[in-house]
Order: structure tokens, then C-alpha cells, then sequence
């Protein structure tokens, strides 16, 4: 999943006590702003907040995250629910080490409320800032790829 395009970085979460993983995902500025152009996403609404929270972005995010995961993964490995997030994790900001290593029970602390809501949620993907989980992708997959 690392080398998804996409993924900036990635932190993958399973609880022993579901039949699924969950993933928060910080992505690639760049690759995020290519998928508001191909949605048509409008210039003001472009700040990366604003796309970590736009449920077209993140329906098409979850697409283009499943798709590669295919490729590369088991089936019980890919996680069925993924959060955009907006922030970037760097040492500064204590979610990564000075190597670049994820602090994943920092990471956990800090997002606790989007993994559950991940977990609770039955639809598919969700923007980590939104109040509520994004809707089950129901559009074509091929506007995204």
C-alpha cells in the first residue's frame, strides 16, 4: 500500500475482534490534486483539508486504494475502510520518527474516534475531519482510474 501513488503514508489497524483491518491515509499532495481535476472538483475547494473531506475524493481515493491493493495483497490483508487525512505526519508534529518510522500507538491515540467510527460505520470510506462517515461508493469506478 506504500507504494500506492496516492499514499503519502499509511497506517493499517486491525482489531482481533472484527473480520476486517481499517486504514488512515495521508495523501500525496499532488496525486490528491490530480484526482480533484479528474472529479472536477472546484479550484476553492481544493485545500487539502477540503479534499481529505469531499466524499467524491474520498470515494474515488477508496477506489483507487482497493484497485492497487488487489494487485499486491491478500484479500483479508486489505483493509475495507480507509480515512484521507489531512495532516501531515512529520517528527514536528510526533506522529513519525526522525527515520520516518510511523509511531503507531501515537498515531492510534491521536485518530482513536476515526478508527472507531471506521469500525462502526457500515459504508465503505469516510474523510477523517467529517462529523460523519462518507457514503458507500456507488459511483463508476471508471471516472477514477
Amino acid at each position: 500500500m506504500k507504494v500506492n501513488p496516492l499514499v503519502e503514508a499509511i497506517c493499517v489497524f486491525a482489531d482481533s475482534t472484527k473480520t476486517f483491518c481499517v486504514a488512515l491515509v495521508v495523501p500525496d499532495e499532488a496525486k490528491l490534486q490530480e484526482l480533484a481535476v479528474k472529479l472536477e472538483v472546484p479550484s476553492c475547494k481544493r485545500s487539502r483539508e477540503d479534499l481529505c473531506k469531499n466524499v467524491e475524493v474520498v470515494i474515488a481515493a477508496h477506489y483507487v486504494l482497493v484497485d492497487h491493493a488487489k494487485k499486491n495483497l491478500e484479500k483479508f490483508e486489505i483493509p475495507r475502510r480507509y480515512a484521507l487525512v489531512a495532516e501531515q505526519w512529520t517528527p514536528d508534529g510526533g506522529l513519525v520518527t526522525a527515520a520516518l518510522k510511523l509511531k503507531r500507538k501515537t498515531i492510534q491515540n491521536r485518530y482513536q474516534a476515526t478508527i472507531n467510527r471506521l469500525y462502526a460505520y457500515s459504508g465503505t470510506a469516510t474523510g477523517s475531519t467529517s462529523t460523519t462517515p462518507g457514503p458507500t461508493p456507488s459511483c463508476s469506478k471508471s471516472k477514477f482510474n
